[in-house]
């Protein structure tokens, strides 16, 4: 096509078409100027289905701008064909998280490229697997440890590119990291009590999960009792029914949780079955549709868990829970499913589907009642731990066990070796991380100058998934292992990681007036030191200070005739 323009008095104009300049003329005092586009004109209308025109006047005799006007003429210009696109090449190929991806160098006139691949090597390459306007993609709709034969070609208006060369893969779908461990955002321990003689009365529980999420009561007469020896001779929190006992603390979750309690009561109360019917243990239930949960006893001794709006409960299929002997239940919740699941003891007790929203409606949660301040609990609560996140069935099971173990109800089962154990060298330095187990109370690193051992501690009691070796002697191989403590005791070991840590080199270039010592910047915190001879006790440290050079330390003094001995000095760990 031609285009018509109109300008007047003089008036310079260019048109641009989808951004590139197509045609230029000075104006005329006429109704109208016909513009021939240019090459690169013609090939911007062609290579876009939408094609956006502007103008550009430029007034060169001082006159007034009156008028611009635009329209296309549909008389026909012979426009050559854009050539087909040449083949691609450089075809690359790498496994990633959500399958193949693959990459080439980008085709000149391409529009588009073909992604094409097959399960026998050489074709036929009937499953176009992508049309895509860049020269990378991603193919998610693999099966894991499947063998694929990609090629690509290139494509436009006018035709399509011979296929590039064959490149294979056997698919490894890397699957997403694991969500992390879910958090200890509430703990009440009864041990955890000080300075209390059995009967006194508690209006603080402390909340030694850290988070500062402590459970109080400031009503004496509401305030439950310290019993010393309750359960298998640990301490407890009694709970009496008859005087409105129960203490409050903040909601620490909303949406994943995971709540652990250690009880034990001969009563419960009513027979209802909706988790707000029972007297309650750990409760956030409100009065009304609300967005609450909760976990109570009833008299027919059935553990109740459930979430509100929708109400939904779990009743227990056990009926023994108010036998006066001490039990672990366990509520959890996945927020993005609404899945609600009751554990008592170990044992699965059942499931119910709630809603999927955050369970804000509680701003606190009660120990020995429900947050309105009624079905109260006779009983004891010796221990209460709630996890934010989601659990796996995994972790669930090791925190029952360990407090199964500890409240005498169970034998021992001895916590998981550390996964993800992993060793780091630095300067004169080991550091050493895993992935924290979360029935463990505390870690234990041992070490050992032979990979069969005997490993001896090196730290104990560590709270900390990560621990930082400073004794690890420069020059030389130390071997680790990490093991896992808790009230059963200590658990296996990682499999044993040794790590060589760094010794820096030191060079020394002469010329005819200077000595020139240097060793890597990684060193910086060692000394240069010298001697005449190479006894110990004639060493000292080299006073000129060390210079950045080029990624070297470096030390020059003036050369003289006496024979000197350089060495670095560790620093003392």
């Amino acid at each position: 096509p031609n285009l018509r323009f109109s300008v007047f008095h003089d008036e310079n104009a260019e048109i641009y078409i989808n951004g590139v300049l197509a045609a230029t003329i000075g104006g005329h005092n006429s109704n109208y100027a016909l513009f021939a586009l240019t090459t690169a004109g013609q090939n911007a209308i062609l290579s876009n289905a939408t094609n956006v025109l502007a103008v550009h006047c430029h007034q060169t005799d001082g006159g007034q701008f009156i008028d611009v006007g635009l329209s296309l003429l549909q008389d026909a210009v012979a426009v050559p064909p854009r050539p087909v696109p040449t083949q691609p090449s450089s075809l690359v190929i790498k496994n990633g998280q959500f399958g193949p991806s693959l990459g080439w160098a980008s085709v000149a006139n391409a529009t588009t490229y073909q992604i094409k691949r097959s399960l026998t090597s050489g074709g036929p390459y009937t499953n176009k697997v992508f049309t895509s306007p860049i020269n990378g993609v991603i193919d998610t709709a693999v099966a894991n440890g499947v063998t694929y034969y990609y090629v690509v070609s290139a494509m436009n208006a006018t035709g399509e590119s011979l296929n590039t060369a064959e490149i294979a893969v056997t698919a490894v779908v890397i699957p997403p990291p694991p969500p992390p461990p879910p958090s200890l955002s509430a703990w009440f321990k009864a041990e955890a009590l000080s300075g209390l003689s059995n009967g006194d009365l508690v209006g603080t529980w402390i909340d030694s999960s850290g988070k500062s999420n402590t459970a109080t009561q400031v009503t004496t007469t509401r305030q439950p009792s310290y019993v010393s020896a309750a359960i298998n001779g640990r301490p407890a929190v009694r709970f009496n029914a008859a005087e409105s006992d129960n203490l409050a603390f903040n909601r620490p979750v909303k949406d994943d949780f995971a709540i652990f309690c250690v009880f034990r009561s001969t009563q419960g109360l009513g027979t209802g079955t909706n988790f707000y019917n029972g007297a309650g243990l750990v409760s956030g239930e409100m009065s009304g549709a609300t967005n609450d949960f909760g976990l109570s006893l009833n008299a027919s001794g059935k553990l109740l868990a459930g979430t509100g709006n929708p109400e939904r409960t779990i009743a227990s299929t056990g009926s023994t829970f108010n036998n006066g002997s001490a039990h672990v239940a366990v509520f959890k919740r996945t927020k993005a499913t609404g899945l609600l699941e009751l554990f008592a003891d170990g044992i699965a007790q059942g499931t119910a589907t709630g809603g999927v929203q955050s369970l804000t409606a509680p701003t606190t949660l009660v120990l020995g009642s429900h947050p309105v301040l009624n079905n109260y609990l006779t009983g004891d609560i010796a221990e209460v731990k709630i996890y934010d996140g989601i659990m796996n069935d995994a972790d669930r099971a090791a925190v029952s066990s360990a407090l199964a173990f500890k409240y005498g109800l169970a034998a021992a089962v001895l916590p998981r070796p550390p996964t993800d154990f992993g060793v780091v060298a630095g300067n004169h330095q080991a550091s050493l991380s895993w992935s924290p187990l979360i029935e463990a109370s505390t870690y234990i690193v041992s070490g050992s100058a032979t990979v069969d051992g005997p490993f001896t501690p090196i730290a104990q009691n560590l709270t900390t998934a990560s621990f930082v070796d400073l004794a690890a002697i420069p020059g030389q191989t130390k071997y680790y292992r990490v093991q896992a403590y808790n009230e059963s005791g200590t658990g296996l070991g990682t499999s044993v990681i040794g790590v060589l840590v760094p010794m820096p080199t030191v060079d020394i270039g002469i010329n005819a007036s200077t000595v020139t010592i240097h060793w890597p910047t990684w060193a910086s915190d060692w000394t240069l030191h010298s001697s005449p001879d190479l006894l110990s006790t004639h060493w000292s440290p080299v006073a000129a200070t060390p210079v950045d050079h080029a990624g070297t330390l470096e030390v020059t003094i003036p050369r003289d005739s006496s024979k000197k001995f350089f060495r670095l000095v560790c620093p003392s760990p």
